[in-house]
């Protein structure tokens, strides 16, 4: 059978049809992967932009934040037009990037707050985040916002939110800006939050428990083995127990063993910046810190931040910044305006201002210059003086000024001295030679001239605007509301040697405070006193004042002495009396009195008629403040300094420092005798390394007018080899002398007397807001605080009526019920004789305090500290069994300047009372602090997020 061969009709379509279909399958591969490939390549690339986008918006929003964080070192409370300087200038050369919103809108963008004049607005708030978490502060959170857009459409939103904090200082229990130290010797537990910029030391005495109930930070470190003058814990028998709390607000606590600081040993004395942990640190710290104390015990390893005052950040690069001590000194003549502005010089309600040239004030910054200061030589008169007195009136011829007498029905003349010579040819004549040692009557200056000078201008600030506001003067009805303060010794028996002119003898036992009537029962101030045997005794009594008589006051203006104490601690170096028991010039302080109650009556137009002028009826915590700066006597000779600290005033003589800071002396364990070195840390102040001795320089507006032999006949030489003449080391022969002479050397503070009942007086004017206004007493001088202070003035302790209170001073040293300035002349060095009482005192207190130096041999074990937190409040009485109370919050933030005496007890300076110290939980809440608080600043993040909707704002 033969086969077929031939193809059929079909086959060739067949084939051509498979073909196609072929291609078509292998077009739809190669499509397919052409689609794959390309699909790919648009999603790497939309990636990519997506990447770019996002990195773009990143860097926006750190340069929007580094951009904030500038303007933030420069001023903490910028403007919107500042604020809105940052929005304009975004991130330049991104190439195609743009900063723009889905809605064609910019994006980059700051927003936050605003009050009625579109400025940041600042509420109280709770801290969320940091450190100082759960702390309430004036917060102003701000929302930094940047959308990023590529030319190809890829869009990334990124937002953070930033907080500027305010924190009150008043709201730590205690804060040091330099190191802080605990080792009280029975328990201790104040309360409230601890803080410390540098080194916090935590001891306790043998048996007894330091208690932290609160959180605990410190940037620099925690020492456990050690106090501040490096002495180990078992030289002073510091071996007790340290409870820390492991959940602040519980009953859980641990005790923090020795091993288990920061450091081992001694740390270094100021922590860098940024901090760095030394080489003797404790490896266990961080576990110690965060997991056994729950980081409610943090150093700058662990968390801790350092807190600063806008005075410091805000001046940091000026030739010489701000620091902490300036919100109480004096300005410069031309002050930096925002260091002005932080200065409680022209935050102040009221400013009492005293210096030895009128220039001095006069050429101030925010000062009334329509009226002069009141020169206090023209108020040193009386009838019986011859007419060329007083020498500084160009009028001359016995009278007193207009203004003064005009109106006031018992103008007290300024003291004079009542010497038995007087000035050779008549106020302005020569000063005798021999007057001291013959008919001086314990005087260093001739007859009828005056023992307290100077230029005095008291000013109310009208119109509060910084840095300056608008300021009057009211220093003359001051004035004519008084000027002079009770006798001070009614027992004296008067007898033809002790009766006027004579010097009386001090009393030979401790005298109670005195009974007698102020002369000038209204006065806000006083600058004298009733001299111990006033001319008209026989007709007044002892006292002098009895409003029953005519005249019911002393008339004679030699009857009249400077209010004058002895201060233990700033009259000796070491805590020996003298041999001889003899006052040393360095500790006599002249004073100025303020009385609380009669300021919070004037502020309120109780008395006189300016004080209400001075209330601001928008802003509750500005009333009220009094600021207090006394330079007389503090005399620089021309050109004598060498450093650039500290600042001279207008006429070149002036500091608002003491000037001698030669006074550890750690050679001479004995004596302390000046050895002409400046030895760090001890007598480093002002942390310069410079020795100043100026103070040693009597101003010669006092030596010139001195009799020539008063010097030689009422001072004595000390103990200290090759120092001779004036110096705070010379003795007084006798010790009444210093309180009846002008002073030979700058020591002058403020006394704050009749204060246990503020809210009484301060409650007649309605305070913005729903609480009564507090008040805040501030001093470029140290500060005494003599009674019961905005507590039990009904007895009943810190349960009677108050008000936010403060005192802000180089130093503040606390004085009993039964305090007298007598007793500290009559027995300077005898604790038996100056006894305390149980006082109450509910008042935060900002001051200065010693740094802390290497123990001396030979000298007591705490020595060269300074004197731990729980003697930051000085005394100078034997509180021994006798109780202090105290409420509020204890902040060191500087070096003394002026009361610069090294921390010294329980000899010859007191013996510590029971401590009643608590922290002053009102002070939580923003509405109750002290007028005027110092805020420190700090600045944190609370939030970062990408935004996934471009349209979400």
């Amino acid at each position: 059978m033969r086969t077929n061969n031939r193809l059929t009709n079909c086959d060739p379509g067949m084939a051509l049809i498979t073909t196609l279909l072929l291609l078509v399958l292998l077009s739809s591969l190669l499509v397919g992967f052409f689609v794959l490939v390309t699909t790919g390549q648009q999603l790497t690339g939309g990636a990519k932009q997506e990447t770019r986008a996002f990195y773009g918006a990143e860097a926006g929003l750190e340069k929007m934040t580094a951009d904030l964080g500038t303007l933030f070192d420069n001023t903490y409370s910028p403007t919107a037009t500042e604020l809105s300087n940052i929005t304009s200038n975004p991130p330049p050369n991104l190439g195609d990037l743009t900063f723009t919103a889905a809605d064609g809108t910019s994006g980059y963008t700051l927003t936050y707050p605003t009050d009625s004049f579109g400025k940041p607005l600042a509420t109280d708030a709770q801290v969320k985040s940091g450190p100082y978490s759960g702390m309430t502060g004036l917060i102003t959170p701000y929302t930094l916002t940047v959308t990023a857009h590529t030319a190809s459409g890829a869009e990334v939103m990124l937002r953070r939110t930033t907080q500027t904090v305010g924190i009150p200082a008043f709201e730590f229990g205690v804060f040091c800006d330099k190191d802080c130290g605990f080792h009280a010797g029975p328990d201790f537990n104040f309360g409230g939050r601890i803080h410390s910029n540098r080194n916090l030391f935590l001891a306790e005495g043998n048996g007894a428990t330091l208690t932290l109930s609160d959180k605990v930070t410190a940037y620099g470190e925690i020492v456990r083995t050690n106090i501040m003058n490096g002495q180990p814990l078992a030289a002073g028998g510091w071996t007790g127990t340290v409870n820390m709390t492991t959940a602040p607000g519980s009953g859980a606590y641990r005790a923090l063993g020795v091993s288990e600081g920061s450091v081992n040993g001694m740390p270094p004395a100021v922590p860098p910046v940024p901090y760095s942990a030394p080489p003797n640190k404790n490896g266990n710290w961080p576990n110690i810190s965060k997991t056994s104390y729950n980081s409610d015990l943090i150093n700058g390893l662990t968390g801790a931040k350092k807190l600063s005052l806008p005075i410091e950040l805000l001046t940091k690069n000026n030739l010489v910044p701000g620091q902490p001590v300036d919100i109480i000194r004096r300005p410069l003549q031309a002050d930096d305006p925002v260091l002005l502005g932080e200065r409680y010089f022209s935050q102040a309600s009221v400013k009492v201002l005293l210096s030895d040239n009128l220039q001095d004030i006069m050429q101030l910054p925010c000062i009334d210059p329509t009226t002069q200061p009141v020169d206090l030589s023209t108020l040193a008169w009386d009838a019986s003086m011859p007419n060329s007195y007083p020498a500084a009136d160009p009028l001359a011829g016995n009278h007193f000024k207009g203004w003064y007498s005009n109106g006031n029905p018992n103008p007290v003349p300024i003291a004079t001295s009542a010497a038995g010579i007087a000035r050779v040819g008549g106020a302005t004549g020569a000063v005798p030679a021999i007057g001291y040692t013959t008919v001086g009557n314990g005087y260093w200056v001739p007859k009828w001239d005056p023992v307290i000078t100077g230029f005095i201008k008291i000013e109310i600030q009208i119109g509060y605007n910084p840095p300056c506001g608008k300021w009057q003067d009211v220093t003359q009805e001051i004035l004519k509301l008084g000027i002079a303060g009770r006798n001070l010794n009614p027992g004296l028996l008067i007898t033809p040697t002790t009766q006027f002119p004579n010097e009386p003898p001090l009393p030979g036992a401790q005298i109670a405070p005195s009974t007698c009537a102020d002369p000038n029962p209204d006065a806000v101030i006083r600058l004298e006193r009733v001299r111990d045997n006033p001319s008209n005794s026989a007709t007044n009594g002892t006292c002098g004042v009895d409003f029953s008589k005519i005249p019911p006051v002393p008339k004679n203006s030699n009857d009249y002495w400077p209010n004058v104490l002895f201060d233990t601690r700033e009259g000796l170096v070491r805590d020996v009396a003298p041999l001889n028991s003899a006052v040393t010039l360095g500790g006599v302080i002249h004073y100025v009195e303020l009385d609380a109650k009669n300021l919070a009556r004037w502020l309120t137009g109780q008395i006189g008629k300016s004080g209400p002028g001075a209330f601001d009826p928008q802003n509750q915590p500005y009333d009220y403040v009094l600021y207090f700066s006394d330079r007389r006597g503090n005399y620089l000779p021309t050109n004598s300094l060498k450093s650039a600290w500290p600042p001279v005033s207008p006429s070149g003589n002036e500091t608002g420092e003491y000037g001698f800071n030669d006074f550890v002396n750690s050679n001479d364990p004995v004596n302390g005798c000046p050895d002409g070195l400046a030895e760090k840390p001890g007598e480093d102040l002002d942390e310069n390394g410079v020795l100043y001795t100026y103070g040693m320089t009597p101003s010669p507006l006092v030596t010139n007018g001195m009799f020539n032999d008063a010097l030689a006949k009422a001072l004595s030489p000390s103990l200290c080899a090759g120092v001779g003449g004036v110096w705070p080391g010379s003795y007084l022969t006798n010790a009444q002398d210093a309180r009846m002479n002008p002073p030979l050397l700058f020591r002058r503070a403020l006394k704050v007397v009749n204060g246990s009942n503020l809210k009484q007086y301060l409650s007649a004017v309605p305070c913005p807001g729903t609480t009564v206004c507090g008040l805040t007493i501030t001093s470029e001088n140290p500060v005494y605080v003599q009674g019961d202070y905005n507590a039990n003035s009904g007895g009943l302790g810190f349960t009677d009526p108050h008000v936010g209170s403060a005192v802000i001073a180089d130093a503040v040293t606390l004085l009993s019920n039964s305090y007298n300035d007598l007793n500290t002349f009559s027995f300077p060095y005898n604790l038996g004789q100056r006894n305390a009482t149980t006082t109450w005192y509910r008042v935060a207190i900002l001051a200065g305090k010693g740094p802390g130096f290497p123990w001396i041999a030979g000298t007591s074990s705490d020595f060269g500290s300074d004197g731990g937190m729980h003697n930051f409040l000085r005394y100078i009485e034997n509180w021994g069994g006798q109780t202090l109370y105290y409420r509020g919050s204890i902040v060191s933030m500087f070096y003394n300047r002026q009361a610069v005496g090294t921390f010294k007890c329980c000899r010859t300076v007191y013996s510590p009372p029971t401590r009643g110290y608590n922290f002053d939980t009102d002070f939580l809440d923003p509405s109750l602090l002290p007028p005027r608080t110092p805020m420190f600043r700090d600045i944190n993040t609370t939030g970062f997020a990408q935004i996934l909707y471009a349209d979400q704002k």
